[in-house]
């Protein structure tokens, strides 16, 4: 196994097997269950190239409950990656700390103003979090080799990640659109019913984002590298020019990322596949949790909609579907406002296309090119994150990547060409 890998031929990585104090981090959430802490096991949960930002570990924990008996619970725990270049790319001083603020703070306000209104399901696309810190030191706000949260291990209750090669079927893709729509219109919501609330709780922790702006080499090199697989489709080859003026769009994505009301909400900015857990029944999904929140901002929530669909859905969805999942994340959205009881009046479907077409031209053709490689990376070819570099993001052997990445980016390109977002 993986696991057995890195405790074969890499002892040096088992300093990231442990965690300081976890009992002490957990305690609060395990004495509202009536339990206590006793032990705990860890090991790798994902291998390399199924997450770029940060350290995943799987977790056994021992408790006790009050008869004394001895359970396990099972979990995953966060951790900063363990290169510096990493670190600096995610800016994980800030994103780790909004990560951690969005599970102590943002979903607990969003799941009592739910409870409030009486919509109970408002924030059940959130796990649940069993605590989170940036550091030991309680006088830090920068997130350390201590900082970590430890969440629920949904695949323990049948949760499971889809393909990223393939991408969802229609039916999965509305699924997940829906749970991003009931996000965020209990931000809008708290927004508009709350605006105390939002603005201490809320707005605070979408202010600061990535900041990432990215450098000239690297652009220089995906646009190379998009235009050189672009060139291979004869449908893309009039296309070249506009393909790369929209990539560079991506040195300007923080430029184009101011809020504009009424539509402005919590975004997540990387809600892909790979940041989705689907639980299915009968083989068809019956509910998903939104994952991996560290880049959520205050924003365009079109950007989310534009960026999961392109990246996530599959071809086939994708050459038909575009037009209708909007519309369906659209009515989505408005139905759940007008069960928060908020006046949805000038949310209008055209002035909410206008945002689409704002988001998919100014931030989300590069985001989702940009991605697209990440994406379509075959397993094994990524490095060991302590080895990392940035330019190791775009991959300039094809035969690192995926086939199904070519059509992908020919299908992007001539959707967003034909819709004039390029």
């Amino acid at each position: 196994t993986f696991t057995e890998y890195l405790k074969l031929d890499q002892p040096e990585k088992q300093e990231r097997m442990s965690i300081n104090n976890l009992g002490e981090l957990i305690h609060p959430y395990l004495e509202s269950h009536g339990k206590r802490f006793v032990s705990y096991e860890a090991s790798y949960f994902l291998p390399p190239g199924e997450n770029y930002g940060s350290v995943l570990l799987s977790l056994k924990i021992k408790v006790k409950n009050r008869n004394n008996q001895e359970e396990d619970i099972y979990c995953v725990a966060k951790m900063l990656p363990p290169n510096e270049i990493l670190r600096e790319y995610f800016n994980t001083s800030v994103t780790f700390e909004t990560e951690v603020i969005h599970y102590n703070t943002v979903m607990p306000t969003l799941k009592n103003f739910g409870k409030e209104m009486g919509v109970d399901t408002l924030a059940n696309f959130c796990v649940t979090c069993l605590g989170a810190r940036i550091s030991l030191d309680p006088k830090s706000n920068i997130a350390d080799d201590d900082a970590v949260f430890v969440l629920e291990n949904l695949k323990m209750q049948g949760y499971t990640v889809g393909d990223r090669f393939t991408g969802f079927d229609i039916e999965t893709t509305k699924s997940v659109l829906e749970s991003l729509a009931r996000m965020h219109a209990a931000c809008l919501g708290i927004k508009f019913k709350k605006p105390d609330v939002f603005k201490a709780k809320i707005l605070p922790n979408l202010e600061k984002g990535m900041g990432f702006i990215a450098n000239d080499n690297l652009l220089d090199n995906l646009v190379n590298t998009v235009k050189k697989y672009a060139a291979k489709s004869p449908a893309c080859i009039p296309l070249l020019d506009r393909i790369g003026a929209g990539v560079r769009r991506m040195k300007d994505t923080f430029v184009y990322s101011k809020s504009k009301e009424p539509f402005a909400s919590l975004v997540h900015t990387d809600l892909w596949v790979n940041n989705v857990l689907i639980k299915f029944q009968d083989g068809k999904p019956s509910h998903n949790i939104l994952i991996d929140f560290p880049l959520c901002i205050y924003g365009n929530p079109a950007r989310d909609v534009i960026f999961f669909i392109y990246s996530s859905a599959n071809l086939d969805v994708l050459k038909t579907n575009v037009d209708s999942l909007i519309k369906f994340y659209y009515n989505n959205l408005i139905g759940t406002l007008k069960q928060l009881k908020c006046d949805t009046t000038q949310m209008t479907y055209d002035l909410f296309m206008e945002e689409v077409a704002t988001a998919a031209k100014n931030t989300e053709f590069a985001h989702c090119i940009f991605m697209l490689t990440p994406i379509y990376t075959n397993k094994g070819e990524i490095k060991d994150m302590r080895d990392w570099k940035l330019e190791d993001i775009i991959p300039t052997k094809e035969e690192c990547l995926h086939p199904n990445y070519h059509e992908k980016l020919y299908v992007t390109c001539l959707d967003f060409a034909k819709r004039n977002w390029i």
